[in-house]
């Protein structure tokens, strides 16, 4: 996974994924347990391997814990 914010992300998958295609996913990070739940994404584009996704049902705690992480990874990027 890339370019990771709290709207939405880019992943490599070798799924054969379609634009319009609605998913639910666990984003397993490090440092937080249990996964973040991402009820509702969907398929923005797919490229090269490459898909972006919108996130488009995510709860407030779980885009609250996401939030953490993300602020964690620019703490450490800093």
């Amino acid at each position: 996974m890339t370019n990771i914010g709290l709207e939405g992300c880019r992943l490599k998958t070798d799924v054969d994924l379609t634009e319009d295609y609605c998913l639910n996913l666990k984003l397993q990070v490090p440092g937080i347990e249990p996964e973040i739940r991402v009820e509702t994404a969907v398929v923005c584009t797919v490229e090269n391997g490459f898909s972006s996704l919108s996130f488009l049902r995510i709860s407030r705690d779980e885009k609250k814990r996401l939030g953490q992480y993300l602020v964690k990874l620019l703490e450490e990027a800093a």
